[in-house]
Formats: structure tokens, sequence, C-alpha cells
């Protein structure tokens, strides 16, 4: 019988030529780019050619304060303004959680209200934590990268903080 979860989720940030000129040029710590979040090859948010838009640092800091809600099975909803469309994470049990890309707000509120285009997937806690962790850390890395002085960005060190609070509390995390 197969398992009824994904044990692997990846998170790709689009890091564009559009997103690279607002890191340089106008030094922006929190860029508008886009995002698809997918497990084995269903799309929770994007697909094969579209995103969800945020302004990605500010999107990724909430992805982040959602951890605690999700460690103690509470459901937490995230907004993508460019849609607008939500993440929405529901416990399943101490060991798994539900990601689900809303596209109304009756659906975030309600599940019996969701759309057929909403999606859902099942994951490990440890594997949407662990991808998180790595997704935001290239992202730094990406954003450092192209614009060094942005470490010093308060946003930026908020997302720093996060991301070590994340990391923290998946240390503590058994598989």
């Amino acid at each position: 019988m197969a398992n009824p979860f994904a044990t692997t989720v990846e998170i790709e940030i689009q890091c564009n030529e559009r997103f690279r000129q607002q890191v340089v040029e106008k030094s922006d710590a929190d860029p508008l780019s886009g995002v698809k979040i997918r497990s084995n090859e269903t799309y929770v948010l994007g697909g094969e050619s579209s995103v969800a838009g945020d302004y990605t640092t500010s999107n990724l800091i909430a992805q982040h304060y959602a951890i605690s809600d999700i460690l103690n099975n509470r459901t937490h909803p995230v907004e993508f303004f460019d849609g607008p469309v939500w993440l929405v994470f529901e416990p399943v049990n101490d060991r798994l959680v539900s990601l689900t890309g809303c596209h109304t707000i009756e659906g975030v509120r309600d599940p019996e209200q969701r759309l057929s285009v909403d999606t859902t997937v099942i994951v490990t806690k440890h594997a949407w934590i662990t991808e998180l962790v790595r997704a935001t850390e290239e992202y730094s890395n990406t954003i450092l990268d192209l614009n060094p002085a942005l470490s010093e960005n308060q946003i930026f060190q908020e997302l720093q903080d996060a991301l070590a609070g994340t990391r923290e509390r998946l240390n503590q995390l058994s598989e």
C-alpha cells in the first residue's frame, strides 16, 4: 500500500532578472518575486509555468512564524497577495501536516468551501520544516551574493532571526 503522505516537498523561489534588479539596483531586501511549492509532481502553489507572488522576505518570515502552530497542531494560513492565494497549514496528526493552496478566504476558513483548483498535499512536519530552512538559506545566500550590504537591513535580519528559530525547532524534531 502506498504511503498516504509525501516525505518530499520543494519550495522554488523565482530569482530572475527582475529579482536581481530589485536586490542590486534598488537595494531591496524584500523583493517582489514568485514562489512554487510542490510535493512530488503536485503543485500546491504555482504550477509548471505559474507562481504565487509576494514580497518574498516578508512571506518567508510569515512561513517561519507558522512553525509554532504547525508543531502545536494548529491551523495557520499564510497569505500571498498576488492572487489572492493562501498557503494553509492544517494538522493531520503529531507527525503530519497538510499544505493547501487556497484561492478564496472562504476556503481558508472552511475546508468544505474549497474550490476544485485548491490543492492539498500531506507531508511530514520534518520534511516541510527541513525544506523551509533549505529554501530560506538558499534565498538568503542569493540576496547576499547579489548585495552584501543588505545583511544589515532590518527585514533581512528579521528573516535571519526567524530562520535561526526554525533551525533550533528542527533540531528538536524527530523524523
